[in-house]
């Protein structure tokens, strides 16, 4: 199953269909909602940051840099079942920030998924305590709309982004598939008013 899973998503189709399920999200991280990723952010900008001293953040500095610019290396799309491996539902995949993801496959040794996502939210959580209340003064966090991913990015000067609507791969897939039914319904009634 590892090397079919891997072959799997290293192909265009996979990378297609996690884009439709990352947009469907706003590019959110479903655990912190994208606060760990821009604290690590945080650290380039101020070399006296208090998290430059909490190894769970800096360890991702350097390939959150390398991806800077790129929403599709920065936010991944993390299978919660192998079961419909090509023919993901929106149900079957999670969302998560590099370094949410990241905890996660660490906390995924022979146990179960719900025990995996359990460890991986106490996890998160902490840190997010820690470092909404660190010592430069208690943060607020903004709360999650609709496009509190996009653009907590592009105000971090991650992504350029900005928020307009704009036509995704998600809605020309629903569009092709309503024409297809209209298509196939005309051609039903058609075949009924000839026999009529």
């Amino acid at each position: 199953m590892n090397k079919e899973l891997a072959n799997y998503e290293a192909s265009e189709d996979w990378k297609r269909r996690a884009k439709i399920f990352k947009e469907n999200k706003k590019y959110t991280c479903e655990l912190c909602g994208n606060h760990i990723l821009l604290e690590v952010v945080e650290l380039f900008s101020r070399p006296n940051h208090p998290s430059w001293k909490n190894p769970e953040i800096t360890r991702f500095a350097e390939a959150i840099l390398e991806a800077e610019g790129d929403k599709d290396r920065l936010i991944h799309a993390h299978h919660k079942s192998y079961k419909h491996l090509g023919f993901e539902s929106f149900g079957e995949i999670m969302v998560l920030c590099k370094p949410c993801h990241t905890f996660f496959h660490e906390n995924t040794d022979h146990v179960s998924w719900e025990k995996a996502l359990a460890k991986t939210k106490a996890k998160v959580n902490a840190l997010l305590i820690n470092i909404k209340n660190s010592p430069d003064g208690q943060k607020e966090f903004r709360l999650i709309d609709e496009n509190l991913g996009l653009q907590m990015m592009a105000d971090h000067g991650l992504i350029e982004w900005k928020p307009e609507r704009c036509i995704t791969d998600l809605d020309i897939e629903k569009n092709e598939m309503i024409d297809e039914f209209f298509s196939y319904a005309k051609d039903i009634y058609r075949t009924k008013e000839e026999y009529d």
